[in-house]
């Protein structure tokens, strides 16, 4: 009876371990606007006209798959003097970001690290996002500071290929910061689904009421 509890146990938490991220290959977009703080460019994007990386990105990557995040909370000052080379910024009222990935895959959620002061400094969340070409999202404000954070975006079922779109759409054309973007499994947002932790936790809980009865 414990092997059996304990094989109930073990494929609980392989499912959560199978939540693993898709990591693009290559993703292509236009480059952040240096504009007169010059600063916020894609500028390790690893493509042949890089550090430079003027117009249009593709076939490569950079700051927005290495893994680093601004600071949860910053100031419009910090921000400004170009303190956090990770953030790409755009003053472009549509952004369009494809990231593209070793062969077909079946998409769960997108995670995207996006900047929002509320409109100081003209910095904001973007008013839409569009992921795949139809699934239009509409990030929420997370604090009433001036933040850093993800959001969080579940795709349909279904959602497969072997690359993605993720259109930023802003109506007033002012500032939008973003400095990473992550993608899952189908099935996945990030956390581990509700059954699958009260699976694994009653696991837990029987293997050690069996193991106190044995005694």
């Amino acid at each position: 009876m414990t092997r059996l509890f304990l094989a109930v146990l073990l494929s609980a938490f392989a499912a959560i371990s199978a939540n693993a991220g898709l990591v693009p290959i290559s993703y292509s977009m236009p480059n952040g606007d240096g504009g007169s703080y010059s600063g916020y460019t894609d500028d390790t994007y690893t493509s042949s006209n890089c550090p430079d990386c003027p117009g249009y990105l593709s076939g490569g990557l950079g700051q927005l798959t290495d893994g680093i995040t601004v600071p949860s909370f910053f100031g419009i000052g910090e921000a400004f003097t170009h303190n956090y080379p990770y953030m790409v910024g755009w003053l472009a009222t549509s952004v369009t970001i494809t990231a593209f990935f070793d062969g077909t895959q079946t998409f769960g959620s997108v995670g995207l690290h996006l900047s929002d002061s509320h409109g100081a400094a003209g910095i904001d969340l973007p008013t839409t996002i569009t992921i795949g070409g139809n699934q239009v999202f509409s990030p929420q404000p997370q604090s009433s500071e001036i933040a850093n954070e993800w959001h969080w975006f579940t795709l349909a079922p279904g959602t497969t290929g072997s690359s993605l779109s993720i259109q930023i759409e802003r109506a007033n054309g002012s500032w939008t910061f973003m400095d990473e973007m992550e993608f899952t499994q189908a099935d996945v947002s990030g956390t581990p689904e509700p059954g699958t932790i009260a699976l694994a936790l009653s696991g837990l809980g029987l293997v050690g009421f069996l193991k106190r009865r044995g005694k």
